[in-house]
């Protein structure tokens, strides 16, 4: 009982009708003519025509399927305004529109102008129709819950579960994982929608092969209109394999005997290389291994000899044919045009690129053979001409630079901005350059106080950004802002109240900050042309794991001063006259404010009246004051003074300090020290007041008592210097236990467990800058700050700085729970937890990818290992080796080697086939390894990032800890400090094989990769 309208879009040949009949929509479709337009208004308009001589019947539905396979490119956008008026005019009609051999995604198009929306190719074209000409019935509710079989696998969190439509969450019960997803009320018969989850096998069960069941239980309810609700609960459940075989089947023709191949066995995902083996047989030829058809479901060849092993098990036979008369013909042979061959070519020439021959490898399971070849320049003049001349592509409709092959036969590209006009001119010697475009920004903050429209993607136009995608409203107030902001991340806001308002700089949402702000990068059209933005590296900045591309576990660093300055004096230089007076009075005549007794005017050229008098220094104020300056010495123009303040003290002596020196003391054992001389004699005890005089007699390696009583004081000071104006010193009474290790236990005394410092490795002491002390620091690295050696957090020391003896600090982190500085370093860099937090730029670089690469060009990208080494240069020697590491080095990452492109650290190798270090996306940075090959071709005017770590430092240099390599301006390598923004620039793999349509690798005339699919 159902019918179907049938309309094609295509302008010159309009096919409409009514059928019930499938074959019969079918056979329209197989006759139709390929033309060159395409018009959807013109389609929907003809359903109009079509209806005026329709009847509605009772017991029929009336679905109209629109089917395209192409964007509209006549009459456009009019077909949502007709859409609009059909619905109108036939409410009981059910507009499906069909997307037909036009990729995985249904275009908005389509969206705008049909009520349900389906994918279709030649292969499954029959089975939508039929879909689609079911009038469907919606369910009320339906709720799927899935117990997870907590025996093999979890699921790591929410985030990896995928589904098209409802709400989906991520419980525990009893130690059970449960997955629960509503559908809600847009779920209808007839309809088929997936769920996918990405479970993770537990590692017990990783290197042993067997069949696992995903599931414990399974609960479908749901109720359709006018009846009962329904609920099926059932144990059955899917089971995977870990391991598939690889089957080899030698298909022996009759009359041959061939010895059988033993199967293999491979994890999904691996890298498989067919057999090479040259089968013989008599009268027969051996044209070697062929898939078997119904095994190619879910396999991606890398090339004619690779793919990559899919979830099932895959049979590979032999191939053979009859030994035949052989026959020749002339002509030519022409060879595929690809990039590889490209930089291979050159290579062979020996003009432009090299053969690598040094340690390599570009894939996870290492199974890569294929020669590499790189582009490289002794000299700017050769630099110029490969980038003028050699290594331009034009590929995903961006520009691109070659900078190497890899050993999987891929071509690794640099991003190089937007081509303009078919060309990727830059500002190289005499090129004219290109123009800026839209790209990212430094990453900041952002109030998101209040509701605002947020999409998942964005368009550009005549200077403005629009939100498109998936777009809906937020609220956010100071009370939901920390639960909300997060589900806002990877989010574009232009931060307006209504959704197709249009801006000039758009947000992109990276996480939560405080109160109701977000960390937001914004986007901009003022990039420069060869970057797709400016970035931080990682906006935190100081901990070691900061240099990560993702990061987990931050120890951050802390500055302990172990020298302080007592200021003895201030000082001014003055140009004007002032008034002075013998003395001051406190409260009157004004209250509050010391008030000037009997004050005088001194003139510019006798400011040496003022010694031993009081003033405020200042000529428009004669009087009164809240503070006043008693003045001690004069030197021209330069006055030195003690400051009386609104204390409640207010006469002199309660400021004119004493401080008694000599050079030794007494530990009396009570918290007091007395001060001596080795000589004898009593010690020395000078005002405050005398200090410009006879500041140089206290001088250095003193030991100094403040407002001594009988020259005892608690609170002992070790001169380090002095000055006219300052003394600096160490207090002798922080006479902190260092050692080289420490137990963990418990405290019988508080029932707490504690870190106690190992007696037999510790040493004492207060004057850090006793070169001896030093020394002594490199073997006791640990500390709690006291005198017990007892504290619930330790502190590791991994640097003594002392630019000079008046600035001595200690750098450390702190560490709790029991832990030590290798559980410290392990967390921040080399845990196979260690990437859990993506990098500013790695925000950055996916978002990007997402949106110019994902939909349409992922296919032609191979997966490659993208290098973060953070395995570390000096482990042994600096400060952070607890076993004799010097405090006067730093931590630095891995040397430079151009012999070696390997990566360290399996979990620095960044791959989507690489849990230890996932990537979202086939995208990622080059490394100083890669770039150094090159030589002069990393010329730029703009600076830009590379993935190699360079250092931590001890201090905050220029507002930095951590340091990163990046490509100078000049064309040479520097170091920056990870929170400054420099370019971002790109690189991906293209898949082995892949070809070019046209160019010769100029600036004029790039390569363009070919993606037609041909």
């Amino acid at each position: 009982n159902k019918i179907a309208l049938i309309t094609f879009d295509t302008t010159s040949q309009i096919v409409s009708g009514f059928t019930n009949n499938k074959d019969q929509m079918v056979n329209y479709i197989t006759n139709l003519n390929y033309k060159d337009c395409t018009n959807y208004n013109a389609g929907l308009l003809n359903v109009d025509t079509v209806m005026s001589n329709y009847v509605k019947e009772a017991n029929k539905d009336l679905i109209v399927l629109f089917l395209t396979d192409g964007y509209p490119n006549e009459d456009t956008p009019n077909q949502v305004a007709t859409y609009t008026v059909l619905k109108d005019k036939y409410p009981y009609m059910t507009i499906d529109g069909i997307q037909y051999e036009m990729g995985k995604d249904i275009i908005q198009e389509i969206i705008e102008i049909s009520d349900n929306q389906f994918i279709a190719n030649q292969d499954t074209l029959n089975n939508v129709l039929f879909d689609a000409t079911l009038a469907p019935i919606k369910y009320e509710n339906f709720v799927i819950t899935d117990y997870v079989n907590d025996e093999y696998f979890y699921i790591e969190s929410v985030n990896d579960i995928k589904v098209p439509f409802g709400e989906v969450s991520l419980d525990t019960v009893d130690g059970v994982q449960k997955i629960t997803w509503n559908l809600g009320n847009n779920y209808a018969t007839g309809r088929n929608v997936k769920m996918f989850v990405n479970l993770k096998l537990k590692e017990a069960f990783h290197n042993t092969k067997g069949f696992y069941p995903t599931n414990k239980r399974e609960i479908i309810a749901s109720k359709l209109p006018d009846e009962d609700s329904k609920t099926k609960d059932s144990e059955l459940t899917p089971v995977l394999k870990n391991v598939y075989e690889v089957i080899y089947d030698t298909n022996t023709p009759n009359g041959c005997t061939l010895p059988s191949i033993e199967n293999e066995d491979y994890w999904p995902y691996q890298t498989v290389t067919k057999r090479s083996d040259s089968l013989t047989c008599p009268g027969y030829i051996f044209k070697g291994w062929s898939i078997d058809s119904n095994d190619l479901v879910g396999i991606k060849f890398i090339n004619d000899d690779k793919f990559i092993m899919p979830a099932h098990d895959v049979h590979i036979r032999g191939t053979w044919t009859k030994q035949d008369i052989v026959k020749s013909m002339d002509g030519e042979v022409k060879e595929k045009m690809t990039l590889y061959k490209v930089l291979q070519n050159d290579a062979e020439v020996g003009t432009y690129a090299k053969k690598y021959t040094g340690n390599h490898q570009d894939s996870i399971d290492n199974s890569g053979t294929s020669d590499i070849y790189y582009y490289y320049a002794n000299n700017r003049t050769d630099a110029e001409t490969v980038m003028k001349e050699k290594n331009n592509v034009i590929f995903a409709n961006q520009c691109w630079q070659m900078i190497r092959t890899t050993d999987t036969g891929g071509v690794k590209l640099l991003y190089n901005g937007e081509p303009e006009d078919g060309k990727c001119m830059n500002t190289i010697g005499s090129i004219t350059g290109r123009s800026n475009h839209i790209g990212y920004s430094s990453r900041t903050e952002q109030s998101l106080s209040g509701t605002f429209y947020y999409g998942d993607d964005y368009t550009y136009e005549n200077g403005s950004f629009k939100l498109s995608g998936t777009i809906s409203s937020q609220d956010v107030t100071t009370s939901n802002a920390s639960s909300t902001i997060p589900t806002l991340s990877g989010k574009y806001t232009c931060k307006q109240t209504t959704s197709d308002t249009t801006c000039a700089t758009l947000y992109l949402i990276e996480g939560y900050s405080s109160s109701t702000s977000a960390y937001v990068i914004p986007l901009n059209s003022s990039s420069n042309y060869s970057q797709f933005g400016k970035l931080q590296f990682n906006a935190n900045y100081n901990s070691p794991a900061d240099v990560g591309y993702m990061y987990n576990t931050r120890y951050t660093y802390n500055q302990k001063p172990m020298t302080s300055t007592e200021t003895m004096l201030g000082s001014t230089s003055l140009n004007s006259s002032t008034w002075y007076a013998d003395s001051v009075t406190w409260g009157s005549p004004k209250a509050n404010n010391y008030n000037l007794k009997n004050p005088k005017m001194s003139a510019t050229n006798f400011f040496n009246n003022l010694v031993g008098k009081y003033t405020f220094i200042n000529g428009s104020q004669t009087y009164t004051s809240s503070y006043v300056y008693y003045v001690v010495a004069v030197n021209r123009k330069n006055v030195y003074y003690i400051t009386l303040n609104d204390t409640g003290n207010h006469t002199l002596s309660d400021f004119n300090y004493t401080y008694t020196y000599g050079d030794s003391y007494t530990d009396n054992g009570d918290g007091t020290y007395t001060i001596t001389n080795q000589d004898g004699n009593p010690p020395s005890t000078i005002n405050r007041s005398d200090w410009y005089t006879v500041y140089f007699n206290v001088g250095e390696n003193k030991y100094v008592c403040k407002n001594a009583t009988n020259d005892t004081c608690n609170d002992l000071w070790f001169t380090i210097s002095t000055s006219n104006t300052s003394m600096t010193y160490i207090k002798v009474s922080n006479n902190y236990k260092y050692a080289k290790g420490f137990e963990y236990k418990l405290d019988p005394e508080d029932n707490t467990y504690k870190y106690f410092l190992d007696d037999d490795t510790s040493v004492s002491f207060w004057n850090i800058n006793d070169s001896t002390n030093k020394t002594s620091l490199n073997n006791a690295h640990y500390t709690c700050f006291n005198t017990t050696g007892e504290c619930t957090t330790i502190s590791y020391i991994y640097y003594l700085s002392a630019y000079s003896l008046t600035s001595t600090s200690l750098y450390y982190i702190n560490i709790t729970g029991g832990k030590s500085i290798e559980d410290a370093k392990n967390e921040m860099l080399y845990n196979n937890d260690v990437n859990t937090t993506n990098s500013t730029i790695k925000t950055g670089v996916d978002a990007w990818y997402k949106k110019y690469i994902l939909n349409d060009f992922d296919e032609y990208i191979e997966d490659t290992i993208y290098c973060n080494d953070r395995s570390l240069r000096n482990s042994n020697t600096d400060g952070w080796n607890p076993n004799g590491g010097s405090l006067s080095y730093t931590m630095s990452f891995k040397e430079h080697d151009v012999s070696d492109l390997s990566c360290t650290n399996e979990t620095d190798k960044f791959s989507t086939l690489n849990n230890k270090a996932q990537l979202t996306y086939k995208v990622g940075l080059e490394t100083i390894q890669e770039m150094n090959l090159l030589d002069f071709i990393s010329l730029r005017l703009t600076s830009y990032w590379l993935a190699s770590p360079n250092d931590f430092n001890y201090f905050q240099a220029r507002g930095r800890f951590v340091n990163t390599i990046y490509v100078v301006g000049n064309g040479f390598f520097g170091f920056n400090g990870v929170n400054i923004a420099n370019g971002v620039r790109p690189v991906v793999s293209l898949i082995p094989g892949i070809e070019y349509s046209s160019g010769d690798g100029s600036m004029e005339n790039p390569y363009v990769v070919d993606t037609s699919g041909n």
